[in-house]
This record gives structure tokens, sequence and C-alpha cells, in this order.
């Protein structure tokens, strides 16, 4: 995928696909620039984690990745823990 910013710089990029909704899909940003080098200060990632019906099939999904985070027994989602000028955000 790619896309040309307003000053006419080209990110280019690729996804991984996520084989489900608690495997975050992967970004290769190759030779562009990450974005996060002139994004606007704001928010801050505090926690990730998950929970699953199969805690320890997740696991081993986010282990071959090289990820470790909390995974507990339930419905699959995403929680996201978030902090910014405004005070902290939960997402699910």
């Amino acid at each position: 995928m790619q896309r040309l910013r307003p000053d006419g710089v080209v990110l280019s990029w690729r996804l991984t696909v996520s084989p489900s909704r608690t495997v975050p899909f992967l970004i290769d940003w190759g030779a562009s620039p990450h974005p996060a080098k002139t994004a606007a200060p704001g928010l801050e990632l505090v926690e990730l984690r998950a929970s699953h019906p199969d805690p320890s099939a997740l696991a081993e999904h986010l282990e071959a990745l090289g990820v470790s985070i909390g995974i507990a027994h339930g419905r699959e989602a995403l929680l996201v823990q978030l902090v910014g000028p405004l005070g902290g955000l939960d997402f699910m």
C-alpha cells in the first residue's frame, strides 16, 4: 500500500493478514519514513491486553510474533489503555 503526504513524500508499507481480531496486524514501513516521527504529540499506549475463549491458543499465535501480553479467558477482544493530554482512555 502507499499514499502521498501533502509535502510530497510517498509512504509505502506492507501489512500482515491477521487470523483473528485479537492478533494485531503488523506494518512494515520498509524504506519509508515512519509516520510517528512527524505525528503530533498526544496519545501514549499504556497497556495492551486481550481476552479470548482459548487463551493458550492465542498466546501461541502471539508468541510466534514475539508478542507477550496478558490474556484473560472471555470473548475475543483487544483491550487498549491510552493516556493523553486530557487523561486516560480505555478501548475494547
